[in-house]
């Protein structure tokens, strides 16, 4: 009898810990779990944050490339390079799977509330 209670304790108690994807959230989910739109939502977060990181590097090239519509090209080279120097560096896989794993410890909490929602 004391066998069936420990197999009984070590079954899964939530959604998460029945996916099967393996992130930094310690929970493995399969690649059908998020939808194409879910996807983009991830897609614009990760390009937002990394618009904010370099905040300060994109309004200087917005300040040179501003009223030189084509001139820009050969004006602003300086501001460009640094811009996708700062890009390269906070736009990668690295970054990208943080913000994919926090959206999908959202969606299980979520998940898991409606289940519990749901038994009430």
């Amino acid at each position: 009898m004391s066998e069936q209670t420990s197999s009984s304790s070590s079954a899964p108690t939530n959604i998460a810990e029945t996916a099967t994807y393996s992130g930094n959230i310690g929970v493995a989910v399969p690649g059908w779990i998020l939808s194409p739109a879910e996807e983009g939502i991830i897609r614009d977060k990760y390009q937002t944050n990394g618009r904010v990181f370099c905040r300060d590097i994109l309004d200087a090239f917005a300040a040179c490339s501003h009223h030189r519509p084509v001139s820009f090209v050969w004006k602003c080279r300086t501001e460009k390079k640094e811009l996708l120097e700062c890009m390269r560096q906070y736009n990668t896989t690295e970054n990208y799977d943080l913000v994919k794993d926090e959206f999908l410890k959202e969606k299980f909490e979520k998940m898991n509330a409606a289940a519990q929602e749901q038994k009430k």
